[in-house]
């Protein structure tokens, strides 16, 4: 899914951007992911799931799927979080669909994350993850915050 940088750390092209090592405009191409809705349907063609089982295991309304598909809605973390749980996407493909959907990836320095990524990579269900989460009193996976 898109080009991929060569594993450089953000403070060595941070550096090699002050340094005027690398090119600003090249960068960009590279790191261009493609849009949430053409990385969602190739996740739902791979699982087999259509649109509406998505929608009805993920917790949201029909018409919101759709929007999303259709480019027309920017879901949340947490639903994007779900749908991963939902098509039970591997960790790397949990932050790929996070990252197409503008949104942070999970990270081990956020503490609600480590759980998250410990339901993602172990395939929990969203009932078991948001037992989880209220246990060590975090948002669940249904929370506006």
């Amino acid at each position: 899914m898109g080009r991929e940088l060569p594993a450089l750390s953000t403070e060595l092209i941070a550096q090699g951007l002050e340094d005027n090592r690398f090119d600003l405009n090249a960068l960009l191409h590279q790191v261009k992911l493609p849009s949430l809705a053409s990385c969602l349907n190739e996740f739902l063609g791979r699982q087999r799931i259509n649109t509406d089982v998505m929608a009805e295991l993920a917790g949201m309304n029909r018409a919101s799927a759709y929007k999303i598909l259709n480019g027309e809605m920017k879901p949340s973390r947490n639903v994007l979080l779900r749908i991963a749980l939902v098509l039970e996407l591997s960790f790397e493909e949990c932050q790929i669909l996070l990252k197409c959907g503008e949104r942070a990836a999970l990270s081990a320095s956020r503490p609600r994350d480590l759980v998250l990524m410990d339901a993602v990579i172990n395939r929990h269900s969203i009932d078991d993850v948001n037992q989880q989460l209220q246990q060590n009193e975090f948002l669940d996976l249904y929370s506006r915050g």
